[in-house]
């Protein structure tokens, strides 16, 4: 895993962790429901 060291690789690990988020709530949502 990209350990973040500079701005830009930063930014894109801080975009993959707010998807995994929404993806995992998404995920989550439609678990719940069934």
């Amino acid at each position: 895993k990209y350990d973040g060291s500079s701005s830009s690789g930063h930014a894109a690990d801080a975009e993959r962790t707010k998807v995994d988020k929404a993806v995992f709530d998404v995920e989550n949502d439609a678990r719940t429901l069934s």
